[in-house]
């Protein structure tokens, strides 16, 4: 039980990162937290932050102020209960005014001093209300009983002669895709499956292995991951429990080993039940980088390591096919995502390496199977145009708020999916990048 405590509320309802009345943010975490939109939890003596699994939002505890600051910059739609309680159950407050965020889902709505609309035309509005964590109690004791069945269903499509791609949806992870929010693949080989991602969960693992099985009756020998991001690889132990080989570059694992725990606690919150089984398997079969070529039952492949979205994140290029399987260096049909582990100097270094193979096929880690041409129209231009004005705007020392302003909308790229939720918040840690590291 959580004893009644009143701990002071900071919610901050704004689209920019600066512009809040009151003033900008001076504190380095309460920048941070409004810089990150998925934030890892962050363990030091002074400030921790923890990621509300709410798009765009941040929670940062401040120990010398004795504070909790949430901030929200997307709009108005999040500053609602029905949002915020997906993420929000509870907090422990520790001595030390260490904050603890523990994720569960729950029925019902917050205490009515936080579920408020905020007009859109007045998001830059502070507000400031107290939050009694014994208001919380009652819903501690809910749990999800059972997994909700999803309702998408991956289906395999012919990209080339015994080639596959399984291109998922392009929203978040849920229950209803079972965390499947990226694409896949196989190839049929002589004598078996090369699988390319293994899944988010032992659950979405038996889908896709349903996906390959209503292709080819031939048993998934080998498992190649792209990448560490959970839904590349968390369904590994399912496919080695029934004889694959899982096979990864040595830096996607060591990023693997780093963040599993974190990533199947964030999980539980987007696919409840369903990460029911899954156990996190690195490689038995481990790859150096930089590259490495190879070739499995008859298939040539050549692995190379792009370090893009994420560390240690691969692409895999089959040059008897033309196809590549870029994992998360190219989107399609959405904005690519610069998360705070991304790299978009790394990234565009990759793009190049990926244009010099000049492959026919190209599967994207997201969005619709595609050529070169489209995959540098909306990405390769973005990571450019990323770079060549917001990097350089910090290089030369232009104020952040003003380069946002004067990059929120190239018509190029506005077309994409998910822009409006992201594009700024990527220029954002860009510039934080390039300011830090020009």
């Amino acid at each position: 039980m959580v004893a009644a405590l009143e701990v002071p509320i900071e919610v901050f309802v704004g689209t920019d990162h600066e512009e809040l009345d009151g003033g900008p943010i001076q504190h380095p975490i309460g920048q941070q937290t409004q810089q990150l939109a998925h934030a890892k939890f962050v363990n030091s003596d002074a400030d921790q932050i923890a990621d509300l699994g709410v798009p765009n939002a941040g929670l940062a505890c401040h120990p010398r102020h004795g504070l909790i600051q949430l901030c929200f910059l997307r709009g108005a739609e999040l500053f609602d209960g029905a949002n915020i309680c997906d993420a929000l159950s509870y907090l422990v407050v520790k001595p030390r005014h260490h904050v603890e965020l523990r994720h569960r889902r729950f029925a019902g709505a917050l205490p009515n001093c936080l579920n408020r609309r905020e007009e859109t035309k007045t998001m830059m509005s502070m507000k400031r209300t107290y939050l009694k964590l014994a208001l919380l109690t009652p819903f501690l004791a809910l749990q999800v009983t059972q997994a909700n069945e999803p309702t998408y269903r991956p289906k395999a499509q012919l990209v080339t002669e015994s080639v596959y791609a399984i291109v998922g949806p392009l929203g978040q992870r849920s229950e209803a895709n079972a965390g499947l929010n990226a694409n896949y693949g196989f190839i049929v080989t002589p004598t078996g499956v090369i699988l390319i991602d293994s899944g988010a969960s032992a659950h979405s693992a038996a889908m896709l292995e349903k996906a390959v099985r209503d292709v080819t009756p031939k048993p998934i020998r080998w498992v190649l991951n792209t990448g560490s991001q959970d839904h590349r690889w968390l369904g590994n132990s399912y496919f080695a429990k029934r004889g694959a080989e899982v096979q990864a570059m040595a830096n996607t694992v060591e990023t693997q080993k780093a963040v599993f725990q974190q990533q199947l606690q964030g999980l539980e919150r987007f696919i409840g039940q369903q990460l029911k089984g899954t156990g996190a398997l690195q490689a038995d079969q481990v790859h150096p980088a930089p590259e490495k070529a190879l070739t499995i039952d008859g298939v040539r492949i050549q692995w190379i390591e792009t370090n893009a979205h994420y560390p240690g994140d691969t692409m895999i290029y089959l040059p008897d096919a033309s196809v590549v399987f870029t994992g998360d260096l190219v989107y399609v049909d959405r904005v690519l995502g610069v998360l705070p582990q991304s790299n978009v100097r790394k990234a565009q270094a990759a793009f190049q390496r990926l244009v010099s193979l000049s492959p026919k096929y190209i599967v994207p880690g997201h969005g619709r199977v595609t050529d070169l041409a489209h995959a540098k129209l909306e990405t390769g231009d973005y990571y450019d145009f990323l770079i060549k004005n917001v990097g350089a705007a910090a290089r030369n020392m232009d104020s952040i708020g003003e380069t946002l302003d004067k990059f929120a909308k190239p018509k190029q790229f506005m077309h994409l999916q998910n822009f409006s939720e992201l594009h700024r918040a990527n220029m954002n840690r860009v510039f934080v990048d390039f300011e830090a590291n020009p």
